[in-house]
């Protein structure tokens, strides 16, 4: 697995193990999720671990810098695998 710095495997790490549903989908959002530390920053606001569900509402608060900083982060993650 590729990581882009070590706060990015060592926050992924930490939430896998909090993780209660372990699926490829979540461990993939968990993972672009730890990629940024916008996104490390509003983690639990962004996802709620427990009930493997994203908070939509949240994401429409952070307003359109931190959606664009994510919808970045991914296209940044994906073209160097």
């Amino acid at each position: 697995m590729y990581f882009i710095n070590k706060e990015h495997e060592k926050f992924f790490r930490s939430k896998i193990r909090q993780a209660i549903i372990k699926d490829t989908y979540s461990k993939s959002l968990i993972y672009l999720l730890s990629s940024n530390q916008e996104t490390r920053k509003n983690f639990e606001e962004i996802y709620d671990i427990n009930l493997n569900e994203i908070n939509i509402e949240t994401l429409k608060n952070l307003g359109r810098p931190l959606q664009a900083l994510i919808h970045v982060d991914l296209l940044l993650t994906f073209s160097e695998i």
